[in-house]
């Protein structure tokens, strides 16, 4: 069944319908089970979901919505609870999702962001609320297929861009209830609908329909271009010629067939001047200077990267965490252990910041660094990982690289190695001040760096 007017999901508490006086297109609860109700016990004093409404119909109220409840009355819910959710809206043909909720535990942001980018390829749009936590990373809010949002007394561009947020917007209203009037708090969740109610304008008059197209119009009234910094947004990727051999630790789905992918990925300048007329999303790992403008799709290549390092924040700190470098004769083969280290660590509670000059490994969800920038500014570099570090909540640094890139890097931002890993023909040699142990084990190996791990965090 198909609708005029755009529809809204409000994904949240529930919406109490003696408060609210709209009609809504449906109401529904996700319960513990997983199981979609129809009838279900309203909020009476946790009105987040009321309110959210309120907000979109005031700015908007030519608009549809729907209610898809899944918080409890504490603003807490499961994951599990939002995959059901954003399949039962996608299958009721609602194109905007206000999400007034997120999490920043980084063991959740893979999950979070397969979710997202599964259901942006197929044309839903996402408005989501940072953190009020000051510079901590959220997750939906800072994704490249999210329209992140914080609160502001206007609406704006984010002062908090280097966080993944995209806009703030005013919430200081009063809201007439049947009950009374009320002041709505200063939360960034009550910034997220009134961007909700404006990209619901964008498309109601169908002039562009996708988060991409509507990201990049909605920068273009500030006068400023839309920059991915990381190439979060992929679902299906189509790729010419990898021979990395970094498949299997792609953060998405690799596709045989270009029509099937959203994204093209390419090293080749002459690949990439031939893919450029399509309307697909591009990353280009290439190292010539090629910058493609357009305002319906994604672009990320090195220069996004210089662009994110030199747009940063101004932190004024040092680095504090223990910094682990790997020596090798070829980083991309140990980008393979570097990630699986990653996850085992993941596992223990320990969040590691993997550093390569290796462009593929931006797929895999570490961080690339091109070797130029190392020839600038020392304060540059060193003050754009504080703020990864910060925004991130990283607990180690590990560095993958050959030896000269490591000693470039490790003077650039004046520090020292807490671990080295020297390996030379499959010889593992740790240095920890005077210890220095010889080991084959890819197990004893893990254990090692485990216990050295928890000496010094």
């Amino acid at each position: 069944m198909r609708y005029e007017k755009t529809i809204i999901a409000i994904i949240d508490n529930g919406i109490n319908k003696d408060q609210f006086e709209g009609e809504l297109l449906f109401d529904i609860s996700v319960n513990d089970l997983g199981e979609i109700e129809e009838e279900y016990e309203q909020p009476e004093i946790f009105l987040h979901g009321t309110y959210c409404a309120m907000i979109i119909k005031e700015i908007f109220p030519e608009c549809i919505l729907g209610s898809v409840a899944i918080l409890d009355g504490f603003g807490k819910g499961t994951f599990e609870k939002l995959v059901i959710a954003l399949k039962w809206c996608s299958e009721h043909n609602a194109k905007i999702i206000n999400l007034s909720l997120g999490t920043t535990c980084f063991q959740d942001k893979l999950e979070m962001q397969k979710l997202v980018n599964q259901y942006a390829m197929n044309g839903m749009c996402f408005v989501a609320a940072g953190t009020n936590r000051d510079y901590t990373i959220t997750y939906p809010a800072s994704f490249t297929n999210v329209l992140g949002v914080e609160i502001g007394k206007k609406f704006d561009l984010s002062t908090k861009i280097d966080l993944g947020l995209d806009f703030q917007a005013p919430c200081e209203k009063e809201l007439i209830m049947k009950d009374g009037a009320i002041k709505i708090d200063f939360f960034n969740s009550y910034a997220c609908p009134y961007i909700t109610a404006i990209v619901g304008k964008i498309v109601q008059i169908g002039k562009i329909n996708n988060i991409c197209s509507i990201k990049c119009y909605l920068y273009s009234l500030f006068y400023k271009s839309y920059v991915p910094y990381f190439p979060d947004w992929i679902y299906k990727a189509y790729i010419y010629e990898d021979t990395s051999g970094l498949e299997k630790y792609y953060e998405f789905f690799v596709v045989e067939n270009f029509d099937d992918a959203d994204t093209v990925i390419v090293k080749n300048v002459e690949v990439l001047r031939k893919v450029a007329s399509s309307k697909k999303h591009i990353v280009y790992l290439g190292k010539e200077n090629n910058e493609l403008q357009s305002d319906c799709r994604f672009f990320w290549s090195r220069n996004s990267k210089i662009k994110q390092i030199f747009n940063s924040r101004i932190m004024n700190k040092k680095i504090t965490i223990p910094i682990i470098t790997f020596e090798v004769e070829n980083p991309i083969e140990y980008i393979r252990y570097a990630y699986y280290l990653k996850k085992v660590l993941m596992n223990e509670g320990y969040n590691i910041y993997i550093i390569t000059f290796i462009p593929e490994s931006i797929l895999c969800g570490m961080e690339f660094l091109p070797e130029e920038i190392l020839e600038r500014d020392n304060f540059v570099l060193e003050n754009y990982l504080v703020c990864e570090i910060e925004e991130r909540q990283y607990d180690a640094i590990l560095l993958v690289a050959i030896r000269y890139n490591i000693i470039r890097l490790l003077n650039n931002i004046n520090k020292q190695a807490n671990i080295r890993v020297i390996i030379e023909r499959n010889i593992y040699i740790y240095e920890d001040g005077n210890f220095i142990k010889k080991i084959v084990s890819p197990n004893k190996e893990i254990q090692l760096i485990k216990y050295l791990l928890e000496l010094i965090i």
